[in-house]
């Protein structure tokens, strides 16, 4: 299993960067096992999983975050 974890600035779009990450994990030399990859800024992540054969397709998670509203004081 490969996973590959690109880490950004604060503030940055984690979703500008899945070109790149889906760059370099097609990279992988084991094209016959998925390969994982984790997009973070530290405050958001998205998971990407890529699968090649004969054609190559990715799936991306949801935008997860580490901010979250629910138990905030007012």
């Amino acid at each position: 299993m490969i996973v590959l974890i690109e880490s950004k600035e604060d503030g940055f779009s984690v979703s500008q960067a899945v070109p790149q990450n889906l760059a370099e994990v097609m990279g992988n030399p084991h094209a016959e096992n998925p390969t994982f990859g984790m997009i973070t800024n530290g405050e958001e992540y998205i998971f990407l999983k890529l699968s090649r054969g004969e054609i190559n397709q990715y799936v991306l998670s949801d935008l997860c975050s580490t901010s979250n509203s629910r138990g905030m004081v007012k």
